[in-house]
């Protein structure tokens, strides 16, 4: 259920996959919105209203997947920390195929789509570090919507990995949290290299959560890619070299170095937006962190 009292707008937004206003107007009436829609193609639902001011046709695209995933703002070349956690903080990956179904999942949908700088999947979050390129950027209109295809192909990913968990664990419901968060580490004028602090975070993540006692143990990262401990590739190691200014004689040692508290917080404070989250120019601000400190590594 979703509902509208009066008040004054300029973008609806209802707990479903989008709203397109077809003809905006200063107030809306009250408006109490039921669907049970079953399908999980797209429906489109009309909603008429009353009063003084109408707003005369509101088109919901209704996804029963995934709720509330709408397209962000990208920019080319910026770089952006996104993740995404179990809901409830519960397991997303329950055995190894299940993290090597995933890593197939992200040479599928996500490496074509942008430059993948680092990665790591956790038991019940994962995190990426990417750069945008034109494929990132690149939207379609798609039933008088215009989707960005990068935020199109993560929805894509979680859905179909949920579809095969759920089989898996005998389950219904969402595997995942319902904000895939997208964080630009280019909105902070600063000298300090918030990539290079965040790519150093994300393979951190295993050592910091006590599930390894080095680095190379955790299979699951882009730090065995760095560190030639695979011959697996899923990073563009060249575009993160030169974006990051890695020097990877030293990034064995470099990598265990404890990261100042004080940098990390502006990892989080960094946020420009979220996957599923839209504001009149495509952008909303928000000051978020993950896990309960700091260095909670979303845990």
């Amino acid at each position: 259920m979703a509902i509208l009292s009066s008040f004054s707008i300029s973008v609806i937004m209802f707990n479903l996959d989008s709203v397109t206003i077809f003809e905006p107007v200063a107030r809306v009436p009250k408006l109490t919105l039921m669907s049970k829609i079953t399908s999980n193609t797209l429906s489109r639902v009309t909603v008429p209203t009353r009063g003084t001011a109408i707003l005369k046709k509101i088109t919901i695209l209704i996804n029963q997947n995934f709720k509330s995933l709408r397209t962000m703002h990208f920019e080319k070349d910026y770089v952006y920390h996104i993740y995404k956690r179990g809901n409830n903080r519960q397991k997303i990956f329950f055995n190894d195929k299940n993290y090597i179904f995933f890593l197939a999942k992200i040479q599928k949908y996500i490496i074509s789509n942008c430059e993948l700088l680092a990665y790591c999947l956790m038991p019940n979050h994962f995190h990426f570090l990417i750069q945008a390129n034109d494929s990132t950027v690149k939207t379609v209109e798609k039933a008088g919507i215009e989707q960005n295809m990068f935020s199109e192909s993560i929805r894509i990913l979680l859905s179909s990995y949920t579809q095969a968990i759920n089989k898996q664990e005998n389950r219904t419901g969402s595997l995942f949290t319902q904000n895939t968060k997208a964080k630009s580490l280019n909105y902070f004028p600063s000298k300090i290299d918030y990539g290079l602090i965040c790519f150093n975070y994300i393979h951190q993540n295993p050592l910091q959560g006590g599930l390894v006692d080095k680095l190379e143990d955790w299979p699951y990262s882009s730090f065995k890619e760095y560190t030639g401990f695979t011959v697996e590739k899923l990073c563009n190691q060249d575009v993160t070299q030169e974006l990051l200014d890695l020097n990877l004689s030293e990034l064995y040692l470099q990598s265990y170095s404890m990261i100042d508290e004080k940098n990390l917080k502006h990892i989080w404070y960094l946020a420009v937006a979220r996957l599923n989250t839209v504001s009149k120019d495509g952008r909303k601000y928000y000051h978020n962190r993950c896990g309960s400190g700091w260095f909670g590594y979303c845990s």
